[in-house]
């Protein structure tokens, strides 16, 4: 999981590293409207941008979170589970002496 992290966060800094050399501050940037490219300002692509990206961050932590606590889940049925079939061959053991 970790390593899958770190993965995305290296493809992220290359995106923000190849973002910045594609557009000057100057740069004219369009947004797709339907089939139509609207003029949009830089800035408020790159808030756009910024929140995609948070929204992005945020899902994978909460997904991140989910599996971390199923993942406790499952440990916990795992040792009752054990816990009950040493019970039931201890059972077994002194119902095969009796």
């Amino acid at each position: 999981m970790e390593e899958l992290q770190n993965k995305l966060q290296t493809e992220l800094d290359k995106l923000k590293d190849v973002g910045k050399q594609l557009l000057k501050s100057d740069g004219e940037v369009y947004k797709m409207i339907g089939p139509v490219l609207v003029k949009q300002e830089l800035n408020e692509a790159k808030q756009n941008v910024c929140k995609r990206i948070d929204y992005i961050t945020a899902e994978l932590k909460r997904m991140d979170d989910l599996i971390s606590t199923l993942d406790a889940e499952q440990d916990q049925q795992r040792e009752k589970l054990a816990k009950l079939q040493q019970q039931f061959q201890l059972q077994q053991t002194k119902a095969a002496k009796s």
